[in-house]
């Protein structure tokens, strides 16, 4: 019966223990949890701050219809310089052979 107490006993206390330390782990884990959660929360906040950095950047450019018939207009202008230079080019070689 004392044996039988003992081992009883020895059981109980040895739950008792493990489940002090799984209690520990779990609060370790518990706190580890918390840990990442807090960091993923701080890099949402902070791609949310940066999107809207950008947003507020893009809100700022406007390009009205003048704005864009001017670049269409200059584009037309550069693209004729060049192959008018493409096309003197082309006639020096042809006179170099």
């Amino acid at each position: 019966m004392g044996t039988l107490t003992f081992k009883v006993t020895t059981t109980l206390v040895s739950s008792k223990i493990q489940s002090l330390k799984e209690k520990r782990n779990a609060d370790k884990l518990r706190n580890t949890y918390d840990e990442i959660v807090n960091e993923l929360l701080s890099k949402r906040e902070q791609a949310i701050r940066i999107a809207q950095a950008y947003k507020e950047e893009y809100e700022k450019v406007h390009i009205d219809d003048k704005d864009i018939e001017y670049l269409h207009n200059t584009l037309e202008r550069v693209i004729s310089l060049l192959s008018s230079f493409t096309s003197v080019e082309d006639g020096k070689e042809d006179s170099m052979k």
